[in-house]
C-alpha cells in the first residue's frame, strides 16, 4: 500500500491478507405440498457467486440434507433455511417457505353389531373433516362383489346408502381436498341381515299318508346366509311332515332361519291335514245262513264330515255276474261257500283320502236238516232199531250225531230203554267249518202188554186147571192172548175169559202166555207151571172066603 502526502512524500507498506467472499444465495420458491405426502427434497437453494462451502438445511420436517418430511412438520407454512458457509468461513443463509395442506381427517361410521334391514340397508355416517377449511370430495367403495348397477359398489355422496348381503367387507372411503390432498380409510365389516323369508301355501294332505311329505318349501329371498330349521307338530328340523303324526285339522309349520350373525326370522304356513276315514265293518257271524248269506254291516266314519264312497272286495273266487265279487254299495250282502277269505272295505273320502280294513275270515254255513217223521215202535221190540233218517239238504259236509233217549250217537234206538211214550231225538250236525245246527223229531213207544195170569198149581189128572189172565196194558187194549199150554198144544184167544184146561198125563207143565196189543205189541212171555199128579192105582186082596163063625178075613192094600 502507497500513501503520498501532499507535499509529496511517499511511503508504502505491504500486508499480507487474505480475502473471503460472503456467499450469495439464492433459494427458488418451494411447491406447496400435502400432510400426507411422502418426504421430498427442499434442496433447492444454490450459492450464486461460486463461494465454495457447505451448506445445510433446517427447518420443521426437514434434514440437514434438505429432505423435508411434511408429515413431521404439518399442515400450514413453514419457513425452511438453507445456511452456508464458505470455506472461508463466511456464512449467510436463505430461506423460503414451503405450504403443506392439510390432509383430511377420514373417519366414518356404520351400524356395528345387530341386525341389518331385511333389505341389507346400510346406512354410512361420513365424520371426515380438514383443519384447513377447503372443500372435500369423497369416493366411497363399498367393497361389495354383488354389487349392481342398482346398487353400485361406489358412490360419491357425503353420507351414502349401500345394500348388503351377509358376508365380510372390506369399506374403503377416501377424501380428497380441492387442492388435490386426499386421505382413505377402510374399515373391515361383517354384515348380517334379518332374513326376508317366504312360505309358499302348502298342499293338503291324508292323514294316512304313508311316510313323510316334504314341507321344506320355505326360502330366503333377500340372500341371506345361513341355517332353517321347520318346526311344528309331527314336523322334523329338515321339513319332513308326517300327516299321521300331526293327526287330522290344520297345522301351523314354523321356519326358522338364522344367520351366521345371530339374526333370525321365522315365517309360518298352515298344512291341512284331511281326516282318514276309520274303516270298520262287521259282517253277521262266521256261520252263514243255510243259503250261505253273508250281510255286511259297514261301521266306518270320519272325523271331518267329509262324503265316503265304498269299495268291496268279497274274496270270492267262486264269484258270479249274478253274485259279483265287488260291491261300492254301504252295507252289501254276498253268498259265500264254506271256506276262508280276506274280504276287504276301502273307503275313500271326497277330497281323495282313503284307508282299507282287510279282515281274514272263515266262513262255514248253517246246514239245512231236515228229519222225516219216526214210525212207531213197540217196547216190546227186543233190538235197536234205526233213526238215523235226518239229511243235510244244502250239500255242506260235517258231521252228525244223534241224541235222545235210547238213541246212540249213530241213531240206533233201543226202544227197551228208552220205554213207553214220545220222545224226542236230536239230530246235531257240525259242519267242517264248525257251524252246527240241529234238528229234532218225535219217535212213539208204544207199551207192550204186561201178560199175568194165574192157573191152578197142582192138580190130578183128569182134573182140570183154571187159567185167569191178569194182563193189562198202560195205554191201548190187548186184542190178543197167545197160550202156549206146555203140553205141545197152543191157543189164540180173543178175550180173556177164564177158562179150563186138563192134562191126559202127570207132568209138570209150563204154561206160557204172550199178551197181544191192538198196536201189534207183544208183552214178554209169563210163565207159570201146572203141576199135574198121577192118580193113585187103589188095589188090594182079600180072603176069597172066610170061615164062619168067626168071620176073621184079612184085607190087604
Amino acid at each position: 500500500y502507497s500513501a503520498t502526502t501532499a507535499n509529496g512524500c511517499t511511503k508504502d507498506t505491504t500486508v499480507n491478507a487474505t480475502f473471503n467472499l460472503r456467499p450469495i444465495l439464492a433459494y427458488t420458491a418451494l411447491p406447496a405440498i400435502c400432510e400426507n405426502a411422502a418426504a421430498v427434497s427442499v434442496a433447492s437453494a444454490n450459492v450464486t457467486n461460486g463461494v465454495a462451502g457447505t451448506g445445510l438445511y433446517r427447518g420443521p420436517g426437514t434434514n440437514a440434507a434438505g429432505n423435508f418430511n411434511p408429515v413431521a412438520a404439518g399442515y400450514g407454512t413453514h419457513t425452511i433455511w438453507y445456511v452456508f458457509t464458505s470455506a472461508g468461513g463466511c456464512t449467510d443463509s436463505v430461506s423460503q417457505t414451503i405450504q403443506v395442506h392439510a390432509r383430511p381427517r377420514v373417519t366414518f361410521t356404520y351400524p356395528a353389531g345387530g341386525c341389518l334391514p331385511v333389505d341389507g340397508l346400510v346406512q354410512f355416517s361420513n365424520g371426515s373433516t380438514i383443519a384447513d377449511g377447503q372443500p372435500l370430495s369423497y369416493a366411497w367403495n363399498f367393497g361389495d362383489p354383488n354389487a349392481t348397477p342398482g346398487n353400485p359398489n361406489t358412490s360419491t355422496a357425503l353420507n351414502p346408502t349401500h345394500n348388503y348381503v351377509d358376508g365380510n367387507y372390506i369399506i374403503k372411503l377416501s377424501v380428497t381436498t380441492s387442492n388435490g390432498c386426499a386421505t382413505d380409510s377402510t374399515a373391515n365389516a361383517s354384515f348380517s341381515l334379518r332374513p326376508l323369508l317366504s312360505y309358499p301355501a302348502l298342499t293338503a294332505v291324508c292323514q294316512n299318508l304313508q311316510g313323510t311329505v316334504s314341507v321344506a318349501t320355505a326360502v330366503v329371498t333377500n340372500g341371506s346366509v345361513g341355517t332353517g330349521i321347520y318346526r311344528g307338530t309331527g314336523t322334523n328340523a329338515s321339513g319332513n311332515f308326517s300327516p299321521s303324526t300331526a293327526g287330522a285339522g290344520t297345522h301351523t309349520i314354523w321356519y326358522v332361519f338364522t344367520t351366521p350373525g345371530g339374526c333370525a326370522d321365522s315365517i309360518s304356513q298352515t298344512i291341512l291335514v284331511h281326516a282318514k276315514p276309520t274303516v270298520a265293518f262287521t259282517y253277521s257271524g262266521s256261520c252263514l245262513n243255510t243259503d250261505g248269506l253273508m250281510q255286511y254291516t259297514n261301521g266306518s266314519t270320519i272325523s271331518d264330515g267329509q262324503a265316503l264312497s265304498y269299495a268291496w272286495s268279497f274274496d270270492d273266487p267262486n264269484a258270479t255276474p249274478a253274485n259279483p265279487n265287488t260291491s261300492t254299495i254301504l252295507s252289501p250282502g254276498h253268498y259265500y261257500r264254506e271256506g276262508i277269505y280276506n274280504p276287504q272295505l276301502k273307503v275313500t273320502t271326497s277330497n281323495g283320502c282313503a284307508d282299507s280294513l282287510k279282515v281274514p275270515v272263515m266262513f262255514g254255513i248253517r246246514p239245512r236238516l231236515a228229519y222225516p217223521s219216526l214210525p212207531s215202535v213197540c217196547a216190546s221190540v227186543p233190538a235197536t232199531v234205526s233213526v238215523a233218517a235226518a239229511t243235510v239238504t244244502n250239500g255242506v259236509s260235517g258231521t252228525g250225531i244223534y241224541r235222545g233217549p235210547g238213541t246212540d250217537a249213530a241213531g240206533n234206538f233201543n226202544p227197551a230203554v228208552a220205554g213207553a211214550g214220545t220222545h224226542t231225538i236230536w239230530y246235531v250236525f257240525t259242519t267242517a267249518f264248525f257251524c252246527k245246527d240241529s234238528i229234532q223229531t218225535t219217535i212213539k213207544v208204544l207199551p207192550k202188554p204186561n201178560a199175568a195170569f194165574t192157573a191152578t198149581a197142582d192138580i190130578c189128572r183128569g182134573q182140570t186147571a183154571t187159567i185167569t189172565d191178569n194182563s193189562n196194558i198202560s195205554t191201548g187194549r190187548i186184542v190178543s192172548w197167545k197160550w202156549d199150554f206146555g203140553n205141545s198144544t197152543t191157543a189164540v184167544y180173543n178175550n180173556n175169559n177164564p177158562f179150563p184146561i186138563s192134562y191126559a198125563t202127570h207132568n209138570i207143565y209150563q204154561v206160557k202166555l204172550v199178551a197181544v196189543s191192538d198196536s201189534s205189541c207183544t208183552s214178554d212171555t209169563v210163565t207159570h207151571a201146572v203141576n199135574v199128579h198121577p192118580l193113585p192105582v187103589a188095589d188090594f186082596t182079600l180072603p176069597a172066603a172066610v170061615c164062619m163063625p168067626d168071620g176073621n178075613a184079612v184085607f190087604t192094600n
